[in-house]
């Protein structure tokens, strides 16, 4: 799942690869972006529908990265919980748009990450 630098999402929408579970609304949604834009999050993949879910919202690039860098060291042994990444969310549209700025261990690992569970969805065999 290659992608573009430029390339943003609404943070709801079913093609947004690190969309976040949760019940806030998109005015929720926009409403607490406008403080903390940046948004840490963790990719869990225990179930048969590995999901991403938001861990902390940060008001700066550093606090974000250096909590995710914490985090994803905390729990490296952790199987399950394989990737990190921060999402830069910005108020532009009526949902708001979001994407990936900071990967961990590496955007590589990240993208692989989301690649074997693809790869996993197909193989229902």
């Amino acid at each position: 799942m290659p992608q573009t630098e430029q390339e943003s999402w609404a943070p709801r929408a079913d093609n947004n690869p690190y969309r976040a579970w949760g019940m806030t609304t998109a005015q929720e949604w926009k409403e607490i972006s406008r403080w903390y834009p940046f948004s840490v999050r963790v990719y869990v993949t225990t179930t048969d529908h590995p999901e991403w879910h938001e861990q902390a919202r940060c008001s700066t690039w550093e606090k974000a990265r250096e909590i995710m860098q914490l985090l994803g060291k905390a729990h490296e042994r952790d199987a399950h919980l394989p990737a990190w990444v921060v999402m830069k969310c910005s108020l532009v549209g009526k949902e708001g748009r979001e994407k990936p700025i900071l990967w961990y261990p590496s955007q590589g690992s990240v993208l692989a990450a989301l690649r074997q569970t693809n790869n996993t969805k197909g193989n229902t065999t």
